[in-house]
Order: structure tokens, then C-alpha cells, then sequence
């Protein structure tokens, strides 16, 4: 009997049936996302293995269970992801320039879909219930994932919503200083730069600014707004695990660039505020050493 798929339980999710996914190493396919990117055409061995398969639709779904549709288009003799499909995936996963996209194809015009940073770290996603896999793929389709890969979705998916409704009621209750995700947080926090912080590519995050972010899950990017700066004053800032320091977490990512940005250096002050959970995103505010 198959599992009935809960995309708020990693055991019945799509990934946890990766066991029983093909394992070629041919099925791994690995473009850079930039801004303004190009098309990017199949590689001509797996076109000739697969592409019979797939023809001229693809989906991905990724690791919370979205699910995003895509048409192909031919160009001459090659099949290409056109440069719209690149642009929806940034801005779907609000990911800048320079990340690895990897799409690994499991069958059924399906590619699992992992985004990883410049450590090669994979990035967290979050679950968009308007595009859940039973919302998106065709009866036909999430039968035959039942009757490969053993698992069953509903739809919708009422249990992963009624499981975050009262998640997220029972977080109010317990909690005086956060508010439901869509709110903004009222705090702010103040971190004295270090040498480190300064000068290295991840910022140290204070024990309190930590506690009001991961609850929202770690490896999560955040997008963070400078004071104006010419060369731009929007950055993202991924909250992570420190490797060095099990229990310390940083911001990394980005973080370098806003340093040389704003140049930073050790005894300057930055405060992050205004801290909004419904698009991840607050600001950022600097008190320079001498000044204060």
C-alpha cells in the first residue's frame, strides 16, 4: 500500500523516495542561474536517452514538494530550457547570480530540483501550497509516482494545512516576541563587527537574532536591505549552521559583498530590523566605530 505523501513530514515527501530513483549519472544535468540568462539546450546524450520521454513539457519538483511546469523549445536538432524558465526559477526561489541548479531526471518528464550556493551547500526551500505536486500534476501523472515510487498524493494537501494552521497558532501562544509569518517582528538587533566578520565571506549571528530566525528554518536566505548604495544595497544572506562551530550560526552568501560594499570594518555596528517573515526580508542599518 502506498504512503499518502505530507509535504510537512521529510518521510512522505518526493525526495524521500529517492532509493527508488534511477541512479545513472547521465540523468544529472547541473546550468548556473544568472540574471539574464541565456537559454540553455540539453546535452545531446541526454536527448538521445531520454528525450523520447520527455518531449516538449518538464516539470521539477524540489525538496518541500513544489512543483513548476516548464515548456521546451526546439532549436534546430536540440531541445533547450528557454531563458524564461531560468528567470521564473530565480525569482520563484528568490536565489541570485551564481547559484548551481541542479536538475536530476527521475522519470515521468520529472527532474528533482536542488539549488546549491558557491560552498556547494544545498538551499533550503519552503512549501507554496499553489503549487504542490497534487495541484499541479494530472491524475494520470500522480498515478503513475503511486505505482513507481510508492507514494500517494492528495488533493489538495488539507493535512500539510491544517498542520501549519496549528503550528503556527500554537507558535503565538507561546511566544511575546514573534508574530505569524506575514508580520513584521518587532525587534531589532545590534552586532558589534568582529575581525572576522569584517574581513571573512560569513557574519557571526547573535544569539538572539538567531532565535527569532530559525523558526523559519535554517538554510533559508533572507534578503536584506542597506542603506542607498550606488552599487546597490539589497543582498542575500543565508542563515546556516556554522561548520567550524556546531550551535554558532552565520550569515553567509552574500555577506562578503555587503562588507566591501559598505566597507566594514571591526568595531562598526550593524543592526538588523524590521524583520518581515511573510517574504524573508528586513533591513539593515550601520553605526560606524568612532562615531557612536
Amino acid at each position: 500500500m502506498a504512503l499518502i505523501a505530507y509535504r510537512d513530514e521529510p518521510k512522505r515527501k518526493f525526495r524521500s523516495m529517492e532509493s527508488m530513483w534511477p541512479t545513472d549519472r547521465d540523468r544529472v544535468i547541473t546550468p548556473r542561474l544568472y540574471h539574464n540568462q541565456d537559454e540553455r539546450p540539453f546535452p545531446g546524450y541526454f536527448l538521445a536517452r531520454y528525450g523520447h520521454e520527455i518531449g516538449w513539457q518538464m516539470f521539477t519538483i524540489d525538496d518541500s514538494d513544489n512543483c513548476l511546469e516548464f515548456n521546451l523549445v526546439g532549436k534546430g536538432k536540440k531541445v533547450v530550457l528557454p531563458k524564461e524558465a531560468f528567470e521564473r526559477i530565480r525569482k520563484f526561489y528568490s536565489v541570485g547570480r551564481g547559484i548551481i541548479l541542479q536538475l536530476k531526471y527521475v522519470g515521468l518528464r520529472i527532474f528533482f530540483l536542488t539549488l546549491l550556493d558557491r560552498s556547494n551547500e544545498e538551499i533550503a526551500t519552503s512549501p507554496i501550497l499553489d503549487v504542490y505536486v497534487g495541484s499541479v500534476l494530472t491524475p494520470s501523472t500522480l498515478s503513475k509516482i503511486e505505482s513507481t515510487f510508492n507514494l500517494k498524493y492528495e488533493k489538495p494537501d488539507t493535512e500539510f494545512e491544517s498542520r501549519r494552521h496549528s503550528h503556527n497558532a500554537l507558535h503565538k501562544q507561546s511566544s511575546e516576541t514573534m508574530l505569524f509569518i506575514g508580520q513584521i517582528i518587532p525587534s531589532s538587533q545590534r552586532k558589534t563587527l568582529t575581525t572576522s566578520d569584517a574581513y571573512g565571506s560569513d557574519l557571526y549571528v547573535p544569539a538572539d537574532l538567531r532565535r527569532e530566525l530559525e523558526f523559519y528554518g535554517i538554510n533559508k536566505i533572507w534578503i536584506v536591505i542597506g542603506p542607498p548604495n550606488p552599487e546597490g544595497n539589497v543582498f542575500q544572506l543565508m542563515l546556516r549552521n556554522s561548520r567550524e562551530r556546531p550551535g554558532e550560526f552565520r550569515f553567509g552568501l552574500e555577506w562578503s559583498t555587503c562588507c566591501k560594499r559598505y566597507k566594514l570594518r571591526p568595531g562598526d555596528i550593524c543592526t538588523f530590523q524590521n524583520i518581515t517573515a511573510a517574504n524573508y526580508q528586513m533591513e539593515l542599518t550601520i553605526e560606524r566605530k568612532g562615531t557612536i
